[in-house]
């Protein structure tokens, strides 16, 4: 009966890993990330970004001919859940979560068409912990998610209008969580140290410039994403435990295509879309000593869509001025018969964003973007999974510096 608990409440647990990747995300990663310029442009950069954090929106835009250049980011973040934790249709919130996180970027001009450039970066994360729960034991269900990125890469300019780039890419992911499985009686289970690296994967893009519009594409490759660590699992049927479970699922292929106009000199209208192919991540592949199977995701393909306007408000010799503000929608990627309280809710996801930054003289950008988002949805039980009302709030302050030499 032990062996049977256990397993069942490894299902739970096991989910909890796939799913607690997210703060506004559409699967595993963040839909706004960390750049102070860019995500006042919702993101929606693929055929216009250039500089250093090409190297991550479209490797292509790294090669525009300027001087090298040096881009740091500061990223504030906040969220809340509220989701059923014990019983159907119970919700309650969870604790706020705080977090900070940056990023740097480097690029270094060979020559008028070849860029090198090289990235540190955060590309999924969240941080989220409910108050404790009394289950014959103090339990704290929380989710603590990072993946670290480290990325370098080239683009070439083929032509005055048209670059091409590449990026490779290493991952390193870490998790900490904890979650319980109501029943009779309830069960608490924690994993701890999940680590893991990945070597293999790409990012490539193509990116048309003319004086008026332009049009990008970048390419993600997927990868296995791999770690592994402790595991413990108890009940008031006796517990377990495993020092070396291991667990893996796919990091997904992802395409975005974008375009931009420029309706005045001054103003820039952005447009781009993003395909998740997320019925890839099938299931999540266990090995471990306490005979869990692997677990059926059941997810879904995502589709995002990013609109934003970039409006250079005053221009000088010596100084430059922009506001930004965009939005950004995205369809549900998890299924409504899996859900877990650290869950991102499988209705419409919605986001907000705005910038300002300013350009001094021809060598210093600074920038700023705050970003909000919600979504939710009430689903129905689906033993052991629970029902009822789940949700997702949030904000993100961002800053950015740009120096080129």
């Amino acid at each position: 009966m032990v062996t049977i608990k256990i397993k069942k409440l490894s299902l739970l647990i096991l989910s909890s890993f796939v799913f607690s990747s997210v703060i506004h995300a559409a699967g595993f990663e963040q839909l706004l990330m960390w750049s102070g310029k860019n995500v006042g442009r919702a993101n929606a950069v693929t055929s216009i970004v250039d500089g250093p954090e090409a190297l991550f929106f479209n490797p292509a835009g790294l090669s525009d001919g300027s001087k090298n250049e040096v881009v740091v980011n500061a990223t504030y973040l906040w969220d809340q859940f509220k989701a059923p934790v014990l019983a159907d249709g119970q919700s309650m919130k969870s604790n706020a979560g705080n977090s900070f996180t940056g990023s740097a970027f480097y690029t270094r001009s060979i020559n008028d068409k070849l860029t090198l450039g090289l990235g540190a970066f955060p590309s999924a994360g969240l941080k989220v912990d409910y108050p404790t729960q009394d289950i014959g034991v103090p339990v704290a269900p929380k989710a603590d998610f990072k993946v670290l990125e480290i990325s370098t890469g080239a683009a070439y300019k083929i032509t005055d209008k048209l670059s091409v780039g590449l990026a490779y890419r290493v991952s390193y992911t870490s998790a900490n969580f904890t979650t319980i499985l109501p029943g009779t009686p309830p069960s608490a289970a924690a994993f701890s140290n999940m680590t893991g690296w990945d070597f293999f994967s790409f990012r490539g893009g193509l990116q048309y410039k003319d004086e008026k519009w332009g049009a990008g594409l970048n390419i993600r490759t997927p990868f296995v994403a791999k770690t592994s660590g402790k595991l413990d699992a108890s009940s008031g049927l006796g517990s377990a435990s495993d020092d070396s479970a291991k667990l893996s699922t796919t990091f997904p292929l992802e395409i975005a295509l974008a375009g931009h106009y420029l309706v005045t000199p001054a103003l820039t209208l952005l447009l781009e879309y993003d395909f998740l192919n997320y019925q890839a991540a099938d299931k999540l592949k266990t090995t471990d000593t306490l005979g869990v199977p692997d677990l059926p995701l059941k997810w879904k393909n995502g589709h995002v869509f990013r609109l934003a306007a970039d409006w250079a408000v005053s221009q000088s010799e010596n100084m430059k001025q922009f506001i930004r503000g965009g939005y950004t929608l995205q369809t549900a990627i998890t299924n409504t018969s899996t859900m877990i309280p650290t869950s991102e809710p499988p209705g419409l996801g919605h986001l907000f964003s705005a910038g300002y930054g300013v350009e001094i003289g021809k060598n210093l950008n600074i920038d700023g973007s705050v970003f909000y988002g919600f979504s939710d949805k009430t689903v129905a039980s689906n033993s052991p999974f629970l029902g009822g009302k789940y949700s997702i709030q949030g904000l993100g302050v961002n800053v950015g510096a740009g120096y080129k030499f």
